[in-house]
This record gives structure tokens, sequence and C-alpha cells, in this order.
């Protein structure tokens, strides 16, 4: 009888642990007439409306959206100072501009590189490319 004791918390703990949460119900729990609600989206969709940029050797400037429902921010591997691109963070439907210098018809180079965006939960990235 002393150990069905144990056994028997530690069946009704978890039950009430299975119970405790509902996943039908939503998550976010906000009382729009409160001014001091905070409402922090952590499963943020981010879409991206190309995934890559090419450029020619010339210099040029072209944009594309960030396109997410909460905040974003970016980073760029360390060798990608060739091109300039902004804003590096936003929130909501954003357009990123990018910008690369001309690399002339004497340097026998091509770049290429990424910028990644992330948002809590989500992460994509875009290939820019320049020959």
């Amino acid at each position: 009888m002393k150990h069905s004791i144990p056994f028997l918390s530690a069946l009704l703990c978890g039950a009430l642990a299975l119970t405790a949460c509902d996943p039908t119900e939503d998550p976010i729990d906000v009382d729009p007439t409160d001014d001091d609600s905070t409402v922090v989206v952590t499963d943020a969709k981010l879409t991206l409306s190309i995934e890559e940029l090419n450029f020619g050797r010339e210099a040029a400037t072209k944009s594309f959206d960030v396109i997410t429902d909460g905040a974003w921010t970016s980073e760029l591997p360390p060798y990608a100072d060739w091109f300039t691109y902004t804003p590096t963070t936003g929130k909501g439907k954003t357009t990123v501009t990018v910008t690369v210098q001309a690399i002339g018809d004497s340097a026998y180079v091509d770049y290429s590189s990424y910028i990644t965006f992330k948002t809590a939960s989500d992460s994509k990235y875009i290939t820019i490319t320049q020959k």
C-alpha cells in the first residue's frame, strides 16, 4: 500500500499536466481595451518576395520585399563587403534595397553571397550575385 501512494501521486500529476494545456485554445489572450497589453508573436511566418538578386558588372540598385507578421532581423557573412543593403531590420512588409558598385570589365571576379533574414521562429535567405 505504501508503494501505491507515490505511484498514484505521479499518475495524478501526469494527468493534470496533460489536461492543463488545450492545443485548441488561442495562445494569445489580449484585452483590446487594456492599453498595457503586449502581444509577442513567437511564430512569425517569414516570406521573401524573391530568392535571388543578380547584378551585372555595373553599379546598380535593386529591391525586394521582406514580409512577416512580426519583427525581423538580418545578417551577412563576414566576406560580404562588396554590397550594401538597407534597412537591416524591420517589421511587417518592408522593402529592402541592395546596392552594388561597378566591378569593371578588367576585374575577372564574380561575387556571390547571401543575406539571412530571421524572425523568432523562422529564417530565410536571398542570394546576391554580381558577374
